[in-house]
């Protein structure tokens, strides 16, 4: 890895430690490379206790403001479908249903995984909350090619999945997890580490910074599996980040 690379690595940990001072305005700037910083600064500062809240506060925070924000998606879907006139519409508006109502069941048991610091089944929760906003969109934008129908939900399915982006990540780099915990999360989620590696390209960085902590912590058959999936599915940030024969060496251990 380049000596910038490095430097830029450490100032990144420093800031997004457990331990040290976590302002606002220095986590988004952290956290900034997925998620707008204006954006996150304005929704952690909605919530008056993001003040002195530290890296696991602010976490916190954001799981309830998504899930917030969650509920009120799907109020406004059951509102819509009372008013909806079209078939296919009604049809879209009741997958959106059903997926915001499961989004909301994780989002909850991300927020109980959170306060708890069981890192792995936080991350795990948190990162299937993307399939609600995503997949919702997915389903207007297909109709929308034989019937110009544009989604109603476009814009809080954005905002959702900003927010699911923002409490990912603060999620990630706010739980300091036990070593027995690392070891019982890699241990358990090999399999879901390397589908989200293969199949959620815009997390990369923070699945390698995972993979690195679960080796560390002594879980050997992540080494494999996990690593080797990197390599492959992402040769290209590899590439980027020189971080091809580092990786290989942990394979190799």
């Amino acid at each position: 890895m380049r000596p910038t690379d490095l430097l830029v690595l450490a100032a990144v940990l420093l800031i997004l430690s457990p331990a040290a001072h976590a302002t606002v305005e220095s986590t988004c700037k952290a956290v900034s490379l997925y998620t707008d910083y204006d954006f996150c600064v304005k929704t952690l500062q909605s919530d008056p206790t993001s003040a002195t809240a530290d890296l696991r506060g602010l976490a916190v925070i954001a799981t309830n403001l998504s899930s917030d924000k969650a509920v009120e998606v799907f109020a406004k879907i059951q509102t819509l479908l009372k008013s909806s006139q079209g078939k296919e519409e009604r049809m879209c508006l009741s997958i959106c249903s059903k997926l915001y109502e499961v989004l909301i069941r994780d989002l909850n048991n991300a927020w109980s995984a959170i306060k708890e610091s069981r890192k792995g089944d936080a991350m795990s929760a948190v990162s299937a909350c993307f399939d609600a906003p995503s997949t919702c969109e997915d389903t207007f934008a297909e109709l929308s090619f034989t019937l110009s129908m544009p989604s109603p939900l476009k814009a809080d399915d954005k905002d959702q999945e900003q927010l699911c982006s923002l409490t990912l990540e603060l999620a990630h780099f706010g739980i300091r997890a036990t070593k027995k915990q690392q070891l019982s999360s890699c241990s358990n989620k090999t399999q879901w580490c390397m589908t989200i590696i293969l199949c959620n390209l815009r997390f990369h960085v923070l699945m390698v910074t995972m993979t690195i902590e679960c080796i560390e912590a002594g879980a050997e058959d992540a080494h494999g599996v996990v690593l080797a999936a990197l390599i492959d599915g992402a040769p290209g940030l590899v590439e980027r980040l020189d971080l091809g024969e580092d990786l290989r060496h942990l394979v190799r251990r």
